[in-house]
């Protein structure tokens, strides 16, 4: 059986990662931190699509993270500013 490649591993914990704080956040929608964790994770994916070459998966990635950060911090936030440059 073939080792999965390190971008893989990372998917695989980064979709796993999502799973846990998207069912969290059905409990809790309102939870700020738990919101801003799943848009890192959404950016995380985002840049690691975009390694892969990806890059339809990788804006649809961003934009979730966008959509999430934009209404928690503003849209002149350091962190908005660094989801628009990726």
């Amino acid at each position: 059986e073939e080792e999965p490649d390190d971008s893989q591993i990372a998917w695989e914990n980064l979709e796993a990662a999502r799973g846990i704080v998207e069912r969290m956040l059905t409990s809790r929608p309102e939870d700020e931190k738990l919101n801003l964790d799943l848009a890192q994770i959404h950016l995380r994916l985002g840049d690691l699509q975009k390694s892969n070459g990806r890059y339809h998966e990788a804006i649809a990635d961003f934009t979730k993270c966008l959509e999430i950060r934009m209404p928690i911090m503003g849209m002149y936030h350091r962190k908005v500013a660094d989801t628009y440059y990726n």
